[in-house]
């Protein structure tokens, strides 16, 4: 029982090698309960996974694997978030767009790694997603705010992804809010 909010996203990879072009088409789906314990799945490639995070645990999720009919214990690594917490984030606003119906901000987001490498996405968020307010106040009250998140926040483009798209020389990636 209980209620929450269903999100999906159409996940579409095209992969460029030697003059041949796979694209692959999946879905993401997010189911988020009002009292925050969150599933999502995630398919590509034909091989399934589920992730179960409980609100009360914030440090710990469960990955499900259907197929193989296993499963693992995730604990969160703060060896991992020492990690991440070296990337830079850039974020720079381009625009008002609408997106799948939503009044999106679009905005650009680089990503510096290690030895300057850089990763640029298109961003489009919006506050008119319905549970956004909720998701916000969620990560508030757990202290989980990625710098990723910080860095969109203080460039005013803070809101749900509705779209995303990144690519390089042989590989790009659209996500949609469906």
């Amino acid at each position: 029982g209980g209620s929450g909010i269903l999100y999906q996203y159409l996940i579409t990879t095209t992969i460029k090698t030697q003059g041949r072009d796979s694209t692959f088409r999946d879905t993401m789906s997010m189911a988020i309960a009002d009292n925050y314990n969150m599933r999502s799945d995630f398919g590509t490639g034909g091989i399934t996974t589920q992730t179960i995070n409980y609100a009360g645990m914030p440090k710990y999720s469960i990955i499900l694997m259907p197929q193989s009919k296993t499963y693992m214990l995730h604990i969160k690594d703060t060896a991992n978030s020492i990690t991440s917490d070296k990337l830079i984030y850039k974020v720079t606003k381009v625009g008002n767009e609408n997106v799948q119906g939503y009044k999106c901000i679009h905005a650009k987001l680089t990503i510096t790694l290690e030895r300057n490498k850089e990763i640029t996405e298109d961003i489009w968020t919006s506050k008119d997603v319905p549970g956004y307010l909720n998701l916000k106040k969620m990560a508030a009250v757990q202290n989980v705010t990625p710098k990723m998140m910080q860095a969109i926040d203080k460039a005013g483009c803070d809101g749900f992804f509705v779209k995303m798209e990144m690519q390089n020389m042989g590989y790009s990636m659209t996500m949609l809010l469906i």
